[in-house]
């Protein structure tokens, strides 16, 4: 089974983290800090950090990917493959290159023809 790390932030990453979660061995989920929502400005997490938390999935909260500290976190687990769904961040190319099969992007929105 394949060592694999999720990144994603919103609903619509859970779907897809919930298959991941049933297919793969799942390493750890990153996911954008806590933020202020809603009219009370209160501090949420986010909904694939709620999932995550649910299932006993470790969960990852860096301010930055593009720093020693955050690509030697994604190192340690070793993954085998990626799995980015709406994280929110475009992956540095150091990141890019760790995993031994390579990371797989889910984009929830139609791209314009020739971006």
């Amino acid at each position: 089974m394949k060592r694999t790390i999720f990144m994603g932030t919103p609903e619509f990453a859970v779907p897809s983290l919930k298959v991941t979660l049933e297919s793969t061995d799942l390493a750890a989920v990153f996911t954008q800090p806590d933020k202020k929502r809603g009219r009370g400005q209160k501090i949420s997490a986010s909904p694939v950090k709620e999932f995550a938390i649910e299932h006993g999935i470790e969960v990852l909260q860096p301010d930055k990917l593009r720093n020693s500290e955050s690509i030697d976190l994604v190192r340690k687990f070793e993954p085998d493959l990626i799995i980015v769904v709406a994280y929110g961040k475009i992956l540095p190319h150091e990141i890019l290159e760790i995993p031994r099969f390579g990371c797989i992007n889910v984009h929830g929105s139609i791209l314009p023809k020739y971006r």
